[in-house]
């Protein structure tokens, strides 16, 4: 039978040259194509145990690589709608599934900017109609340029800086 011996041995050629080659994609991070080629081996040897776990490896890296590009979409999304501390958070996210992510550290650092740049805004609108109020016009339009600075379109304080120099006009 040495017909058996050869195919055995023939079978122990494919399986060692399958696995090398499943090895190698894991370690280039082709987890697609080694899922699909430990999937192969699988078919090969069953109860192959390094064809299982790179298997189930190759599954997970493809389950994280889905989710970070997920929970990066959402956060783009948020960012979109001016929703930072939910951009900041799913960015955030992105990085203890993956630290070092380059789109999801740059995400939150924009987030995170844009939140600051939006507090300052609205500490500045207040501070404004706080002097307003108060009778201080010549603090309270400095507090309105100094927000119109940061983002000149911003409506309240384009709002404010109108009413307080007519007021000052009227002076």
């Amino acid at each position: 039978t040495r017909r058996g011996a050869a195919g055995v041995r023939e079978h122990r050629r494919r399986v060692s040259a399958l696995l090398q080659e499943v090895k190698q994609l894991a370690s280039e991070g082709d987890w697609e194509f080694c899922r699909r080629k430990a999937q192969e081996g699988l078919k090969l040897a069953p109860d192959h145990a390094e064809f299982r776990q790179l298997h189930d490896r190759a599954e997970s890296e493809l389950e994280k690589r889905k989710r970070v590009a997920d929970l990066l979409q959402k956060c783009r999304a948020l960012l979109q709608k001016d929703q930072f501390e939910g951009a900041i958070s799913l960015a955030s996210q992105v990085l203890e599934v993956e630290p070092g992510h380059a789109e999801a550290s740059e995400l939150r650092e924009k987030a995170g900017a844009a939140l600051d740049r939006q507090s300052q805004l609205r500490e500045l609108m207040e501070s404004c109609e706080s002097h307003e109020r108060a009778g201080e016009l010549e603090l309270a339009l400095e507090k309105a340029r100094s927000g119109l600075k940061l983002e000149p379109r911003h409506p309240q304080l384009l709002s404010a800086q109108s009413r307080v120099t007519a007021a000052l006009d009227h002076q």
